[in-house]
């Protein structure tokens, strides 16, 4: 999903990686609610990227993109929701714990993937 951070990431030691995620989050704090849920999501892409998310926290993503939902107004044709991105997340962290065609997690993920694409029709990521 971040792909133009990939190639950094070997450089850093787990101890880098897990600084960089408290940082972020404890100096990341914009009172504008629009401006915090995009710090969220980006503070999240990272931890994707560095491979500190679990499927445990898919809960909590869920919370999020349901508010950053709220947040964002009906996209006008060929414009995405910024909520999109929790939903390409959580497909993404779930996509390797999927163990036949029609199991529990498969199934979460294209409810999601399809509430998603109904919210926003205009995402061709979705």
């Amino acid at each position: 999903m971040v792909f133009d951070l990939y190639p950094f990431v070997p450089f850093l030691s787990e101890i880098d990686k897990k600084d960089i995620i408290t940082a972020l989050e404890i100096k990341v704090k914009p009172t504008d609610p629009l401006r915090l849920a995009r710090s969220r999501l980006s503070i999240a892409k990272l931890k994707k990227v560095f491979g500190h998310l679990k499927v445990s926290d898919v809960k909590g993503m869920h919370e999020e993109y349901l508010k950053t939902l709220e947040l964002d107004s009906k996209p006008e044709k060929g414009e995405r929701k910024l909520a999109d991105d929790w939903v390409l997340i959580i497909n993404e962290l779930l996509e390797k714990d999927s163990k036949c065609s029609a199991d529990a997690v498969t199934l979460y993920r294209i409810s999601i993937l399809e509430y998603a694409l109904e919210r926003s029709p205009y995402n061709f990521d979705v």
